[in-house]
Formats: structure tokens, sequence, C-alpha cells
């Protein structure tokens, strides 16, 4: 299996693992993987009046860093910008208050940060 394969495979895992997680701690799935000219979010998901835009970072081990570190400021802007389009074609969300967080999952074990960043 070429290199490409298997990490794109480790990422599709590791975004069904955060997704079934997060509908653990009582969350509703809105989408998957939803894209925009902008960029991508992974998971959207609902609790109440509450959204959250979630970021998924997957590595089979630490490799000396957090993977939350992955989401830099230009990553952060084209999420910020994807979810600001989702709510403005969902009028649905638009009273909704929302967040973004990051889960990420170093061998299998998953870190969820809250409000990761504004």
């Amino acid at each position: 299996m070429a290199s490409g394969n298997s990490r794109k495979e480790l990422g599709e895992h590791g975004e069904h693992r955060a997704s079934e997680y997060i509908r653990e701690l009582g969350f509703s799935l809105v989408a998957e993987n939803f894209r925009s000219r902008f960029g991508e979010i992974d998971l959207i998901v609902s609790c109440g009046e509450q959204l959250v835009f979630v970021e998924v970072k997957t590595r089979k081990t630490a490799f000396g860093m957090d993977p939350g570190f992955l989401v830099n400021r230009a990553k952060q802007q084209r999420i910020k910008k994807t979810a600001l389009y989702f709510i403005a074609i969902h009028p649905e969300y638009q009273n909704y208050n929302f967040r973004f967080d990051v889960i990420n999952i170093i061998d299998w074990k998953i870190e969820h940060l809250e409000n990761a960043f504004q």
C-alpha cells in the first residue's frame, strides 16, 4: 500500500473514532468532512444550542510533538471561514453558540481540546 493511502486511511479511521467519541459525549453529528471553497471541517456537531466545529488530528505516535500544534493560524482562518459559510447556508444554526475544538488521536488515545482557538 502506498504511504499516501495508508496516511489517508489513518486519518479516516481517526475521524471515525473521533465521531464515535463525540457522540458518546452527547453531541449529534451535523456534518462530516464539510467542504467549501475556503477549506474543510472534519466534524460539525451540536448539543442543545451549541454548534462545534471539530478538527481531528491523528498520528500513530507523538513524534515529540502535539498534533494540535498542526492547526496553525492559517488553518484556523480556513476553518473559521468555512464555519461562517456553513452557518450562512444553514440558517437554522444562526442563533447557536459555536466553538472550535481539536481532537488529537495519538496512538489511538483521544485528547479533546475544547475551545482550541477563537
